[in-house]
């Protein structure tokens, strides 16, 4: 990519974020001046819209995916560069339905993780619902055993609560207890686990257990928040726990939930 000083401006700027932001902003501004090949006083809608076009046409980049690298450009040509090129932009959104298990391929998960602590690590990305972003920086701290309630930093470092179960924190609780590690789920280093690595776990667990789905620490979190509502838990309460900020965000479930399904009466029964 041809470096331009706006660009190298931004990199000072940037510092004013965290690093796994500076990294993700950085990352996704190398790949857009990689394929607009210009420099950024040159840049016009039509080549951000090419950009966004290649990511979900040949990259295959989700609709989250696509809205990350839009705050990124936004962040870059509208606060930075205070060029007003984003708001031309059409935003496309296809709507796709959650992945999630039933409980007998949650168990059947479970139990093809390679290692007790991978069943341990699997087990709470589905019973507290967290995304796997959250569950690295979980610290020991950070639960409540007394009342089985975790404090989660979520997203805009926004504190949230949400449920640990009990028998789980009574099965793994000794495996950190003797140990003065910081985080609850930390290497033999005391750094956390990588991301990256709860995905592997996950993966691997999948591929065992035969499931003809595609299974995320991600795809926990739907399940968590699906099987709630299966269990006629209040959608609001699951809003609150999620992290959601809107209510129409969690409301997906309720197109994957079986719960009110299965009680829609047959039109062909007393024909």
């Amino acid at each position: 990519m041809k470096k331009d000083k706006d660009f190298e401006d931004f990199k000072e700027f940037a510092k004013t974020y965290s690093a796994s932001t500076q990294k993700l902003y950085l990352h996704y501004l190398h790949q857009f001046f990689e394929h607009c090949k210009k420099p950024s006083q040159k840049v016009e809608a039509v080549d951000v819209m090419r950009f966004l076009n290649y990511l979900r046409e040949e990259r295959n980049y989700s609709d989250n995916g696509i809205g990350s690298v839009r705050r990124v450009l936004s962040a870059y040509f509208g606060k930075h560069m205070e060029m007003r090129i984003m708001h031309k932009i059409p935003i496309k959104r296809s709507r796709h339905l959650p992945v999630v298990l039933d409980r007998e391929e949650v168990k059947s998960l479970i139990s093809s993780a390679g290692s007790e602590k991978e069943k341990m690590i699997i087990e709470f990305l589905y019973s507290t619902g967290v995304r796997v972003s959250e569950a690295v920086a979980i610290e020991r701290q950070h639960i409540d055993k007394k009342r089985g309630m975790l404090r989660v930093r979520g997203k805009g470092d926004k504190d949230r609560y949400t449920i640990i179960p009990l028998d789980w924190l009574k099965r793994y609780g000794s495996t950190w207890k003797k140990k003065k590690q910081r985080f609850l789920f930390a290497k033999k280093n005391n750094k956390p686990y990588r991301v990256l690595t709860f995905e592997r776990i996950v993966k691997r667990a999948a591929e065992k257990a035969k499931l003809n789905k595609k299974v995320t620490p991600h795809t926990m979190r739907h399940c968590f928040a699906t099987h709630l509502l299966d269990a006629g838990e209040n959608i609001r309460k699951i809003q609150i726990l999620l992290g959601h900020s809107s209510l129409s965000t969690t409301s997906i479930y309720l197109s994957v939930s079986k719960k009110d399904i299965e009680k829609t009466p047959s039109l062909l029964e007393g024909l």
